[in-house]
C-alpha cells in the first residue's frame, strides 16, 4: 500500500529543522507491509521522507532534503541534495509533474529525449515522428525521428562531441534550468553505487533512494517510435558520447531494470528520460570535500581531492588541487575517511593501469589525481604523482617507468607529500583475507591423443584462456610472457560471458621453422589483484610446435571446361591445348580450336576457366599459350572459390598483387610465334584462396587488334603457403 495524503503527517514537522528528524525515526515503527512517504515545510526549505516496512516489521527511513523549488517550462521542481556526495538533483525527470510516489507512477515518467537535442517536442511522450534525419545537431521539428542509428545524418557528428559540447548549461541544445546539466556518467555512478542500488530488486531501491526513479521506459527508434518497457525499466541518459566497434554512433545511459544497474551503450536517436544536477557542486568555492567512486572492481569511496585542495582538478597541473604536503605522520582525514593502506595503494596502481599516458589517465580517473609531485622536488611538480598512505608507504606515479610502484627512498619521512584519503569502509584493512588467486591457462590447440599438452602446426594461430579464481584488476598484455612466439594483435580480450572481471583470451603465433620447442605462456605471480589485493599464483601453459613448412608440391593442371563473354568471337571452347600447337610454332591468326579469336574491334574479353572442383588450389602461377599476340595479351586475372566469390589475383596495372615473370617476352618472337606466356603471382596473391576457377581478361582496344588463346594452366598448391 502507498499512502500520499500529507495532511496526517505533516503538521506534526511544520518548521522542524532537518537535523531533529532523527529523533522522531523511532516514531514511525509500524507492524504492517508498507510503503509510504510525506512532506513537511522547514525553516530550512522541505522535507520528503521515505518510510519502508519489510515483512519483518523492520523499518527503513530516509529523510531527502528539498532546499526551493524552481519554475521551469511551466514544471515547478524540487531541489533535492544527495546526502551522499552533496550534489544537487531535480527531484524529477524532465517533464514530469511530479516527484514519483511509486516506481510505475506515470506523471513521474516525464519526458524522452533523443540524446543531445533540444527541447523542440520531440521529447514528448505522444509526438509524431519522422524517417527524415536532421542536417544539423539544432534541430528544428517537433518530429521523433525513427529508423536510424543516429537522429541527425551520417558525418554531421560522428564522435557526437558536437552535441556533448551543446548539451550543457547556457549552450544552444541545452534542455536543464539554468545553473543545471545532463549528468555525466560518472555522476550518476557515484549515486547509484553510494546509495547502494544494485541487485537484487534493483528498480524498488532506485525508487526509494533519494532520487526516487520511475521505471520510465525508453522509446524504440527501430519500432516506428513506439514506448516500451514502462513498469520494468528505468533508461537515463548520460552526456557521455560513444562510437561502437562496428561505427556506430551511441551514447552512454543507466539501465535499470529487477537485475541490476548497468551502463552501456545505445543508438543516439532513442528516447530516454533525463534527470538534471546542479553544475558544480555547492560546496566547490569553500573547499569542502566531496566522495567519489573510483575502479572498476571494488567501487572504493575516496575523497574527490587532494587533503587541504581548495577545489577538484580541473587538469593535471591544477595548482589548487595539489592540496598540503604532508610529512609523515602529519596528516588527519576527514571523519570517517582514512590514510589509505598499502593494500589500497597497490589496488588503485592496478585500477590506473600502466603505459606513458598513466599520469594523463589518473587525472581524467574518477579521482582527477593531478601530478602534484613532492615538496622538495619543484621538477616533479606537474609531471609525476606522490601520494602519501598510513605508514610510511608512498606511491609514485610516472610517465617515464609507465606505471605505479611504491617510493623506495626513506627520504619521504621527512619530505611533503601529498594525501588523499579513503573512506573507512572503503579500505582494505589488515583483517581482510589473504589468500592467493589462482590461475588457470588452456589453449585451443589440437590434442593428438584428445587430451594434454597440444600441438600446433605450421601457420597456425593458438588462443589461450586465462581463468582467475575470482574478479582482479591489473592484468594487461604487458603480464604475459611468451617464449617462442608473439602475441597477435597486441591485447588481451576479456570474455563477457564469465563474471566480470575473471577471464580473458589472447592468441598468439608460433615461431616459424621449428620441431621440436613449445611455445610458453606466463603469468608471473602478482600480475593481477583481486578486492583485498592479493595477487596471482604463477601460472604457464606450453603448447608442442611442429612448424617446420610443409615441403609444397606443386601441381598443374589444364582447364576441364571455359566459357567466353557473349559475343566475344570464340570459335571453340576446349579445356586442354590443341597437341599440334606448341611453344615457337608459328603464330596462327585465326586458328580453328582457340578458345578466343577477337573480332574486328570485338576488345577486351572475359574468359571463365573450370579446373578440378574437388581438389582447388592456392595459385602460384598462370600459363596462359597464345596462338597469336598483338600486345600483353592478359591484363587481369582473379580466382574464383567454391561459393563463386572473386578476388582479384593479377592486374598489370598493380604491381602490389603480382609480378608477371619474364617468360612474356623470354620468345623474342611472342608476336609471331605460338607463345607460353607465365604470370607468376607475389606472395600476397598466392595466399589468397584456394579456387577452383579463374577469370581472365585478354584481348587488346586497340581497333583491329585481337589475342587467340589455345589454353590457360594453374600451377599451386593444395595447402595454403607460408
Amino acid at each position: 500500500m502507498t499512502n500520499t495524503t500529507k495532511s496526517q503527517l505533516s503538521h506534526f514537522f511544520q518548521n522542524t529543522p532537518s537535523s531533529a528528524f532523527n529523533q522522531f525515526k523511532h516514531l514511525l515503527v509500524l507492524s504492517l507491509l508498507i510503503t509510504f512517504s510525506f512532506s513537511a515545510r522547514t525553516a530550512l526549505g522541505s522535507i520528503t521522507t521515505v518510510v519502508t516496512f519489510d515483512s519483518n516489521s523492520r523499518t527503513k527511513v530516509q529523510c531527502v532534503e528539498t532546499k526551493a523549488t524552481i519554475l521551469f517550462n511551466g514544471q515547478t521542481y524540487g531541489l533535492i541534495t544527495s546526502p551522499y556526495t552533496g550534489r544537487t538533483w531535480l527531484d524529477r525527470n524532465l517533464g514530469a509533474t511530479r516527484t514519483a510516489i511509486s516506481s510505475t507512477d506515470t506523471a513521474a515518467y516525464g519526458d524522452l529525449y533523443q540524446w543531445g537535442r533540444k527541447q523542440d517536442g520531440h521529447e514528448s511522450r505522444t509526438s509524431g515522428t519522422t524517417s527524415a534525419q536532421k542536417d544539423s545537431i539544432f534541430s528544428t521539428t517537433d518530429k521523433f525521428i525513427t529508423g536510424s542509428f543516429d537522429w541527425v545524418s551520417a558525418g554531421v557528428d560522428n564522435d557526437g562531441s558536437k552535441r556533448a559540447s551543446v548539451w550543457i548549461d547556457g549552450e544552444a541544445n541545452d534542455i536543464c534550468p539554468v545553473g543545471f546539466n545532463v549528468p555525466t556518467k560518472i555522476d550518476l555512478e557515484n549515486e547509484m553505487t553510494l546509495a547502494g542500488i544494485d541487485a537484487p530488486n534493483t528498480l524498488d531501491k532506485a525508487f526509494s533512494s533519494f532520487l526516487r526513479i520511475p521505471a520510465a521506459g525508453f522509446r524504440n527508434r527501430a519500432t516506428g517510435g513506439t514506448i516500451l518497457n514502462t513498469v520494468s525499466l528505468a533508461a537515463l541518459w548520460t552526456r557521455n558520447a560513444s562510437v561502437s566497434t562496428g561505427g556506430v554512433q551511441q551514447a552512454k545511459y543507466l539501465s535499470i531494470d529487477r537485475t541490476g544497474a548497468n551502463y552501456n551503450n545505445l543508438d543516439r536517436a532513442y528516447g530516454m528520460s533525463v534527470r538534471c544536477i546542479k553544475s558544480k557542486p555547492d560546496t566547490d568555492t569553500t573547499g569542502e570535500y566531496q566522495a567519489v567512486v573510483s575502479g572498476t572492481l571494488l567501487r572504493n569511496v575516496w575523497l574527490d581531492r587532494n587533503l587541504g585542495a581548495t577545489q577538484k582538478a580541473t587538469s593535471g597541473t591544477d595548482s589548487n588541487a595539489y592540496g598540503t604536503y604532508y610529512k609523515l605522520g602529519k596528516a588527519t582525514c576527514p571523519t570517517n575517511f582514512t590514510l589509505p593502506s598499502e593494500k589500497d595503494l597497490k589496488v588503485l596502481i592496478a585500477e590506473l593501469g600502466e603505459g606513458r599516458y598513466i599520469v594523463q589517465n589518473a587525472f581524467f580517473s574518477a579521482m582527477a589525481l593531478p601530478a602534484a609531485g613532492h615538496e622538495k622536488d619543484d621538477r616533479t611538480v606537474g609531471s609525476s604523482i606522490y601520494l602519501r598512505g598510513a605508514g610510511n608507504q608512498v606511491v609514485l606515479i610516472n610517465s617515464e617507468r609507465g606505471n605505479g610502484r611504491f617510493y623506495e627512498d626513506k627520504a619521504e619521512n621527512n619530505d611533503g607529500i601529498p594525501v588523499r584519503c579513503i573512506k573507512e569502509t572503503s579500505s582494505i584493512g589488515s583483517d581482510a583475507s589473504t589468500e592467493l588467486v589462482t590461475l588457470t591457462i588452456t589453449d585451443n590447440s589440437p590434442k593428438p591423443n584428445g587430451s594434454g599438452k597440444g600441438i600446433i602446426g605450421a601457420a597456425k594461430t593458438v588462443t589461450f584462456t586465462f581463468d582467475f579464481s575470482e574478479p582482479v584488476v591489473g592484468f594487461t598484455v604487458s603480464d604475459v610472457k611468451i617464449e617462442n612466439g608473439k602475441i597477435v594483435a597486441g591485447a588481451i580480450i576479456p570474455v563477457s560471458e564469465a563474471p566480470a572481471n575473471t577471464r580473458w583470451t589472447l592468441t598468439a603465433f608460433p615461431t616459424q621453422g621449428m620441431s621440436s620447442n613449445s611455445l610458453v605462456v606466463t603469468i608471473p605471480a602478482n600480475s593481477a589483484l583481486d578486492r583485498n589485493a592479493n595477487g596471482n599464483v604463477i601460472a604457464s601453459r606450453s603448447v608442442s610446435l611442429n612448424t617446420e613448412p610443409p615441403k609444397a608440391i606443386v601441381i598443374e593442371k589444364w582447364a576441364t571446361d571455359a566459357s567466353a563473354d557473349k559475343g566475344s568471337g570464340a570459335k571453340q571452347l576446349i579445356g586442354r591445348p590443341d597437341p599440334g600447337l606448341n611453344p615457337g610454332d608459328p603464330a596462327v591468326k585465326n586458328h580453328p580450336k582457340s578458345w578466343l579469336e577477337g573480332k574486328g574491334n570485338k576488345g577486351l574479353t572475359n574468359l571463365t576457366l573450370t579446373y578440378d572442383k574437388d581438389e582447388p588450389l592456392y595459385i602460384q602461377s598462370v600459363v596462359i599459350r597464345q596462338t597469336f599476340n598483338t600486345g600483353w595479351g592478359v591484363d587481369m586475372i582473379s580466382g574464383i572459390d567454391s561459393d563463386g566469390k572473386e578476388t582479384p589475383l593479377y592486374n598489370s596495372f598493380n604491381n602490389e598483387l603480382s609480378e608477371v615473370s619474364g617468360a612474356d617476352r623470354t620468345n623474342s618472337s611472342w608476336g609471331t610465334q605460338v607463345n607460353d606466356r607465365t604470370i607468376a603471382l607475389n606472395s600476397k596473391a598466392m595466399r589468397l584462396g584456394p579456387f577452383y576457377k579463374i577469370k581472365v581478361l585478354v584481348g587488346v582496344q586497340s581497333a583491329g587488334g585481337f589475342d587467340g588463346v589455345d589454353a590457360v594452366k594453374i600451377t599451386g598448391f593444395k595447402d595454403k603457403p607460408l
